[in-house]
């Protein structure tokens, strides 16, 4: 009788072990799980900003040739000062 009880007390802690172990794995698997889609949703999120940047740089782009062609058509159509002068002082009796 002494021998079956040192066997059931041996057990206990090991069984306790067993299920502290097996807590252990389910949590580490429910930590992992998450951690996974966190990865996932800042993967997209990522994907989302270097869309936006590319978009924004194609924006910013855009506006630069628009504003070069406006600053263009402007000097084409304007004389420069210094022609007006001159051209007003010959006109003059």
């Amino acid at each position: 009788m002494i021998g079956n009880h040192m066997s059931n007390s041996s057990v206990k802690p090991q069984a306790n072990r067993n299920l502290q172990i097996n807590e252990a794995r389910q949590m580490q698997t429910e930590v992992q799980k998450r951690l996974h889609e966190q990865r996932e949703v800042q993967r997209h999120l990522q994907l989302r900003i270097e869309a936006q940047g590319k978009y924004l740089e194609a924006i910013l782009e855009m506006a630069q040739e628009t504003a070069g062609r406006e600053n263009l058509s402007e000097v084409g159509r304007s004389k420069p000062a210094s022609k007006l002068s001159s051209s007003h002082h010959r006109h003059t009796p």
